[in-house]
């Protein structure tokens, strides 16, 4: 979408400070990024910056015409922003625009300060491995931030500027189209031209007046879950509902699956409809206080609401015996954060992370390399269905390996790998 100024008050630098402006050859992804760090800290509190590529410079204004981008230069640029993107703690995401100049096209990386600074980048986002650093603006430069400069940005972390600060009490019901089209159309922005055709809101979030408020996940979807896995559960079964937080998603398991006249097809795209519920007792006490509806709204909820969160889509897992249902969470990709490494490593990691109940697993097979699915149920007073989904588990991240014939082979645990036990 179009940026709210006009591309040649850039280019000309009339309306924006030069220091403001860096003008790229073609695309260098690690000198770029660390500019992009540098705009969204702010530092001087100026509004962030602007990165044009494809314009060449000399001694700081542009070579005019501009060389521009190919065609074909594009959308490889764009696909690698998005993975960059990622790169920066905590998560920043800055605007693109293709602009048209002297007959060519140019990408304008639109680059507002940040409200959740200080933000970190990789000094290199192209290496294997990755040094992260604190980048500023200096003059019309990005410098890494250390010393003073480091100790007042880490300052700055909660010091929002005023006109910043999202109104919580505001909505777009106060926000003057018309004054919006005319500011538009004086600064002479594309975005102009597309007032009338596009959402309102839409227009706002690419000015940076608005921000689109979501969540890690949606209360609602998970609400839903909650309620259908305590609904639909069977009780005549000892395990209990599990809900597990991980680092990328929420996890909930209840027993057993499904009604089998439900498709797992159908599950995924919402239009499941059950021939017969159990505990209808129950259901008839979470309708009463509110928690549930009416039949066969639980799912498409779920979809509905992670969609509207701008969440991936929630996955659902059964076996064809139904002893078991799992609904997954991804978590909202914004607040995924990649663990700097600060320091280069020689070796790959080679850690995984388990639940005591996988690790209790893994010392009954330690015990007896020959212990069967059935003993290890029995042992440790779960089901056949739940010790297989765990084993499925181990096996796919390396930790377990099976060796010989079906009846008389054994299990393998793999010492190479370091084992994590959380709760």
């Amino acid at each position: 979408m179009p940026i709210p100024v006009n591309i040649e008050q850039l280019l000309s630098a009339t309306s924006i400070e030069g220091a403001r402006i860096e003008y790229k050859k073609g695309w260098n992804p690690d000198a770029i990024y660390r500019s992009i760090c540098a705009f969204a800290n702010d530092f001087d509190n100026s509004g962030g910056g602007y990165i044009i590529i494809g314009v060449q410079e000399q001694n700081g204004r542009p070579m005019r015409p501009v060389k521009g981008l190919e065609l074909n230069e594009i959308e490889p640029i764009e696909k690698d922003m998005i993975g960059f993107n990622n790169l920066i703690q905590p998560a920043y995401y800055p605007h693109t625009s293709l602009e048209d100049v002297d007959g060519k096209k140019v990408l304008v990386i639109w680059i507002p300060g940040g409200t959740n600074r200080p933000y970190k980048v990789p000094d290199e986002v192209t290496s294997k491995h990755k040094r992260y650093n604190y980048y500023i603006r200096y003059n019309s430069s990005s410098i890494i931030a250390k010393g003073e400069f480091e100790k007042e940005l880490l300052e700055l972390t909660n010091q929002i500027p005023f006109d910043d600060r999202a109104n919580m009490q505001a909505s777009l019901k106060d926000i003057s189209r018309t004054l919006v089209r005319d500011f538009l159309i004086k600064t002479g922005s594309r975005l102009a031209d597309s007032i009338e055709e596009s959402r309102f809101s839409d227009i706002l979030q690419q000015m940076d007046i608005v921000a689109g408020r979501f969540f890690n996940y949606p209360y609602q979807a998970l609400e839903e879950a909650v309620v259908n896995s305590l609904y639909h559960r069977d009780y005549q079964m000892r395990e209990p509902v599990e809900i597990t937080i991980e680092p990328d998603c929420i996890r909930i398991i209840s027993y057993g699956g499904p009604d089998r006249s439900i498709k797992l097809d159908d599950l995924n795209r919402g239009v499941a409809h059950a021939r017969r519920y159990r505990n209808r007792k129950l259901g008839d006490f979470l309708k009463e206080l509110d928690l549930t509806e009416g039949k066969a709204t639980g799912i498409p909820t779920i979809i509905k609401e992670m969609k509207a969160n701008g969440s991936p889509a929630a996955s659902f897992e059964t076996d064809d015996a139904r002893t078991y249902f799992i609904v997954t969470f991804p978590i909202h990709p914004v607040f995924v954060q990649n663990e700097p490494q600060n320091e280069p490593q020689n070796e790959p990691q080679n850690t995984v992370s388990v639940t005591l109940r996988q690790d209790e697993i893994l010392r009954l097979i330690k015990a007896d390399g020959r212990i069967t699915r059935a003993q290890m149920s029995g042992q440790l007073k779960i089901s056949e269905a739940t010790i297989k989904r765990e084993i499925k588990y181990l096996r796919e991240h390396g930790i377990l390996r099976y060796d010989g014939p079906t009846k008389s082979g054994k299990w393998i645990v793999n010492t190479d790998i370091d084992i994590v036990v959380h709760l």
